[in-house]
């Protein structure tokens, strides 16, 4: 069986901290799971329908003053909402927020990859 990933997020409400598919699993595992179901999920980012290249890492890790106010904002939560839909650009340098570490270890990653970022890229 075969499941479209961008119809499967596009089943999770603006401001779910978790798909509904995943509310039996966590609920069984209680805090087991280490996830903070204080964060919206963030599964990509990127244009995914049309990359020729998609790079897969883990999680970019967890700043909790950004992804928490991510979370109970509007405009956090339509970020989100507009990321899972596969089609927005990569952020560039700017856009990557340099803290917590999880930002950090994103612009590294994706600076590595070339010039990504266009002639005027900055490590």
């Amino acid at each position: 069986m075969s499941v479209d990933i961008f119809e499967f997020w596009s089943q999770i409400g603006p401001a779910d901290k978790y798909h509904p598919k995943d509310r039996e699993v966590l609920s069984r595992m209680k805090d087991a799971h280490l996830f903070d179901l204080r964060c919206l999920p963030h599964c990509f980012v990127g244009p995914l329908k049309t990359a020729p290249v998609v790079l897969l890492y883990l999680s970019p890790g967890f700043d909790e003053e950004d992804d928490l106010k991510d979370a109970r904002t509007r405009k956090g939560r339509d970020r989100y909402r507009e990321c899972r839909k596969g089609e927005q650009q990569l952020p560039g340098p700017k856009e990557i927020q340099p803290v917590g570490g999880g930002g950090n270890r994103a612009l590294h990653a994706l600076k590595k990859t070339g010039n990504l970022f266009g002639p005027k890229s900055q490590s």
